[in-house]
């Protein structure tokens, strides 16, 4: 069948080999299947690493074969200087008299698409493997773009957030100051109705507030490069409990904390984390909280238990989601931010949270961290 060049895509082929029969050899090879598919090939000869290192910095190809052993480098340095470089989207095929798994290992590990030893080499074969790791290699680099686009995309979102969150506090103040100052100035004048009205605005104010308060907190944890470094999770457990003693104090909350390990850490996202989850299991009406740890492989798993009112399980990964509420607005006030915020800080750390909730028994919360080396 005759094949329109046209239609076909050229690719350049550098061959990085000291011996003039292979090279040959291998011109042969990409000069029958040229064309057969919907590549054409353009085939480039160097006979050092050096020179194969020095025309990569001068022009772009598509594919290098590579001979293992060169006259001044081996397949592996010539690799870790194509690292060097930072040129780590070209597809490398390594050629090999004698074949080695170890530095077939090795060679994939630096880059290599393939490793081929050469008395095993068909036309198929070279075909195969050229037209195969230009493809990953292009699918490759698809994805780091569109990982790279994703986020920036997230960084300008989370820029957003900040911008729009920080610009909104100031009217809601002045609706709040504002409304405030109406009600002490005109309570004789307002009947019972209109005092309603300013308070309902009062409080859609606050709750907006706490809202925008949550949008701020959730970006800078989205887009803060944090610090880390040893913490004692009996410590930070500790200080919530200490600020959030008048809440525990007046729900006649009982709680009760086992000894719980060091990991790395950033101490104010942990106590963040922290507070969210106790302060929920309070909000929660519960009357007995029971935090403890235990080693799970790699992982710490730390697990806050109660016995409020619990959820449906089958809302187990929605109850994440930020702005999700499981429960009626009236009866449990919220921004449906705080746990989201605690999702964003174990992913911060390298680790998971999970939730189990089952209705009128509670809700077990389960976050698992890399432990200390």
């Amino acid at each position: 069948m005759q094949v329109n060049n046209d239609n076909l895509e050229k690719l350049d082929i550098l061959i990085v080999e000291d011996s003039p029969t292979d090279t040959e050899f291998y011109k042969r090879m990409l000069g029958q299947i040229s064309g057969k598919t919907k590549f054409i090939y353009n085939v480039i000869e160097t006979e050092t690493g050096a020179e194969g290192l020095d025309l990569l910095d001068e022009q772009r190809v598509d594919c290098v074969l590579l001979d293992y052993n060169l006259p001044d480098f081996t397949g592996l340095e010539f690799l870790d200087e194509l690292n060097k470089s930072g040129q780590k989207n070209i597809s490398v095929v390594m050629l090999t008299g004698q074949g080695n798994e170890s530095i077939a290992a090795q060679s994939f590990k630096k880059g290599a698409q393939d490793y081929i030893v050469k008395e095993h080499l068909t036309i198929q074969g070279l075909q195969r493997s050229v037209n195969n790791a230009v493809e990953k290699n292009r699918l490759e680099n698809e994805i780091i773009e569109q990982h790279e686009k994703i986020k920036q995309q997230n960084q300008e979102l989370q820029k957003f957030a900040y911008i729009a969150s920080h610009d909104l506090k100031e009217p809601l103040r002045k609706i709040h100051t504002f409304s405030n100052m109406l009600k002490k100035r005109c309570d004789d004048k307002l009947d019972e109705t209109e005092n309603k009205y300013i308070d309902s605005m009062q409080k859609a104010s606050e709750r907006m507030g706490a809202l925008i308060d949550g949008l701020l907190q959730l970006s800078r944890i989205e887009a803060d490069d944090i610090d880390f470094k040893k913490l004692d999770l009996n410590s930070a457990v500790q200080s919530v409990l200490e600020d959030l003693e008048i809440a525990i104090q007046e729900n006649e909350v009982e709680i009760k904390v086992a000894p719980l390990k060091k990991i790395n850490a950033n101490e104010l996202q942990i106590r963040q984390l922290f507070q969210n989850l106790i302060s929920n299991a309070i909000k929660f009406n519960s009357s007995q909280i029971d935090i403890s740890g235990t080693k799970k492989g790699k992982m710490f798993q730390i697990t806050i238990s109660d016995n409020g009112i619990g959820f449906d399980p089958k809302n187990n990964d929605r109850i994440f989601l930020t702005f999700e509420k499981l429960n009626p607005k009236n009866l449990f006030e919220g921004t449906g931010i705080g746990l989201s915020i605690c999702k964003q800080i174990m992913e911060k750390h390298k680790g998971k949270i999970s939730a189990i909730g089952k209705p009128g028994e509670g809700a077990i919360f389960k976050m698992d961290f890399p432990l200390l080396p």
